[in-house]
Formats: structure tokens, sequence, C-alpha cells
């Protein structure tokens, strides 16, 4: 017969902690609802474009494009957009924890204001980036919102 002091006792419990990380651990590892990959597939390439967007964004006034939220729309504010090249500019909506809800709307420079209801949009974070071409060059203005 085994004699049981506090060694062994010691022993059990740390093997039963043990235990219990590893099924947690395991569990994980396994379940498709914990499934946290990088939001961007490209994730490395995107990184190594964001300095160009730096640029556009230094050479773009920070008054040219506001954003209001009211109770039932987002509203973007395009009032100063002037000299554009192209008649389409885009608006992407990207949302850091979910990639499936990512999505992005052209518009027309002609625009004053683009209404989005909120219920199009989940709560939570979201960075929207907005480019249009201009004669002086790219235009970028990015916000961070919480709903």
């Amino acid at each position: 017969m085994i004699k049981f002091n506090y060694i062994t006792y010691f022993i059990v419990v740390i093997g039963g902690f043990m235990a219990f990380i590893l099924y947690f651990v395991y569990k994980i590892q396994t379940d498709k609802t914990y499934d946290h990959e990088l939001v961007l597939e490209n994730y490395y390439e995107s990184e190594l474009k964001f300095n160009k967007q730096l640029n556009y964004a230094a050479n773009t006034d920070l008054n040219t494009v506001s954003i209001d939220i009211t109770p039932d729309q987002l509203i973007i504010n395009l009032n100063h957009v002037t000299n554009p090249i192209n008649n389409s500019g885009m608006i992407s909506f990207y949302r850091p924890n979910d990639k499936t809800k990512d999505h992005q709307i052209s518009f027309s420079p002609d625009q004053k204001s683009i209404e989005i209801p909120l219920k199009e949009l989940a709560l939570g974070r979201w960075n929207i980036h907005i480019s249009w071409d201009t004669l002086e060059g790219k235009k970028v203005q990015q916000f961070k919102i919480n709903i």
C-alpha cells in the first residue's frame, strides 16, 4: 500500500491543474468559435503599403471630410472634396475583429454627403478609410469610430 503524505497530494494537485489547463488549450484549438486568425489575408503586404497611405493622408486637409453620427444614421460630409480627376472615390469600412462585415461604398465627389443607416453597421469599432483622386494627387482620410 502506498503511503500518502503532503508530497503525494502536492503532485496530484499539480497534475490535476495541468490536466485542467491542457483541457482548455485543447478546447480552444479545436473549437471553430475561437478561430482567431489575422483579419487581413495579406497582412504583411498591407503593412508595406501603410507608409504610402500615411503620405497620402499627410497631403490631405483634415477638414475635407467629416463624420457625424446621429441616433439613426452615419453621415459622411464631403463638402470640401475639390478638383477630382475621376468621378468616383471609395469609402472602406473595416471592422478590426470581424472581416466578414468589411465592405466598401463608392461615391461621386459631386455628392455633398452620404447617409448610411446605423442598422447596416454592427455595434462596435469601425475604421473608415475614405480615398479619392484629385489634380494634386491621391487624397486619403481615415476615421476610427465606435457605434
